[in-house]
């Protein structure tokens, strides 16, 4: 089985993984040969690429930015001749956690809540920027949004299970565990470094989490014990444990992360999540807040992740090891009027093409090939029309 990724669109900035290393680590087996993994400004710039996608690939994964989501969407769903429907309990939520948004938005709706008839949602509780996976035969086409956070929680908890489900495969669903201890176990080697983690009671799962490396285990050491909170404020409480577990240990930096504390009286309402990390001249904390909804075991996996990025980041700087800032590429507008003179014409297309889609039996290769593909090269390479740009789209994360 091959899978064939598109990120389409600007990557989310400030990641210290991109989304192709992270693809790479989950599905490297798996990837299609030629050009496995692809990058695009706009899905028009992608036409050929997708045309050629299905001759050698079973799946392929379309990353697709916020700004950009709803209109790749309906683009992608017309060119394949999916029957878009909005279902009404993800456009619930997505409704309850834009507050102020309005039900009869359209571009909203199709956005957040927009899925092809009969295809598999992938979607977080918040309702927010659903994927899908449409099946026909044997392939597969899968739309995800490429947001660092949500792209991660999808890929764990939906997708991967879905994909080795419905191939028969074992794709690395600790893949995004092994990537992130192995980058903290190479800064702690390089730099001869250890880290004490102070015993809260999410220390077990911390630990739990940094054994996907086994390197990193000789620079971690465990605190035997931690005071109770009293009445510190768990941002205070988790500068004390940090400092505590490095004094105790004799590291040079001490660790700590806290409990989910509930933020409000509600206990399915946001949870957020303190930790600090102390080296020989400050402590440093941070608070990470859950997705809406989001389970507490989930939400501690993607603490962890966190957790690891961030002491990796201090250890590096003390260090001097800085890596160069990585610059994110920009979507131009220019793509994004072209996207809106696509839609229109691929909907008057539409029901013709899906006719014979369904009446023939073709693939969906054989279909965009034969009448979306070919379609869509012609009307960019004759025209220099430039159509109305398209208003940027709000981000509602």
């Amino acid at each position: 089985m091959k899978i064939k990724v598109f990120i389409i669109g600007s990557e989310p900035s400030g990641a210290v993984f991109s989304l192709e290393e992270q693809v790479r680590y989950i599905f490297g087996n798996f990837l299609a040969e030629n050009g496995g993994i692809e990058k695009f400004a706009a899905v028009r710039d992608a036409i050929n690429s997708i045309s050629q996608a299905f001759a050698d690939s079973q799946t392929v994964i379309f990353l697709v930015a916020d700004d950009i989501f709803g209109y790749t969407k309906l683009t992608i769903s017309k060119a394949f001749g999916f029957d878009m429907k909005v279902e009404q309990n993800i456009l619930e939520n997505a409704l309850q956690t834009c507050n102020g948004k309005n039900s009869s938005d359209e571009e909203f709706a199709l956005c957040h809540a927009g899925i092809p008839q009969g295809a598999r949602a992938f979607v977080l509780e918040d309702g927010l920027y659903a994927g899908f996976a449409a099946v026909s035969g044997e392939q597969t086409v899968i739309f995800l949004p490429a947001e660092s956070e949500r792209t991660q929680v999808l890929f764990s908890m939906q997708v991967i299970p879905f994909i080795n489900a419905k191939y028969h495969i074992n794709a690395d669903m600790d893949g995004l565990k092994r990537l992130r201890t192995k980058y903290l176990a190479d800064i702690c080697k390089k730099t001869d470094k250890t880290i004490a983690v102070s015993c809260t009671n999410t220390a077990s799962f911390l630990m739990d989490y940094m054994a996907y490396s086994p390197e990193l285990q000789r620079h971690i050491k465990l605190s035997p014990r931690a005071e109770k909170r009293g009445s510190l404020p768990p941002s205070d409480y988790v500068v004390n444990l940090s400092i505590t577990a490095a004094e105790l240990m004799g590291t040079p930096y001490g660790v700590a992360m806290s409990n989910a504390f509930y933020n409000g009286d509600d206990a399915a309402g946001e949870k957020v999540v303190y930790m600090a990390v102390t080296n020989d001249a400050q402590t440093v904390v941070r608070e990470i807040h859950s997705l809406n909804n989001e389970e507490i075991p989930a939400f501690l996996e993607r603490c962890c992740a966190d957790l690891c990025v961030f002491v990796a980041g201090i250890i590096e700087k003390d260090a001097g090891l800085v890596p160069e800032e990585k610059v994110p590429e920009k979507s131009s507008k220019k793509a994004k009027g072209l996207i809106a003179a696509l839609v229109c014409a691929i909907v008057l297309l539409a029901a013709f093409c899906g006719y014979y889609f369904h009446a023939n039996g073709y693939t969906l290769n054989d279909w965009f090939n034969t009448y979306i593909g070919q379609f869509l090269s012609t009307e960019y390479e004759e025209t220099d029309e430039q159509p109305e740009s398209i208003p940027e789209q709000e981000d509602n994360t």
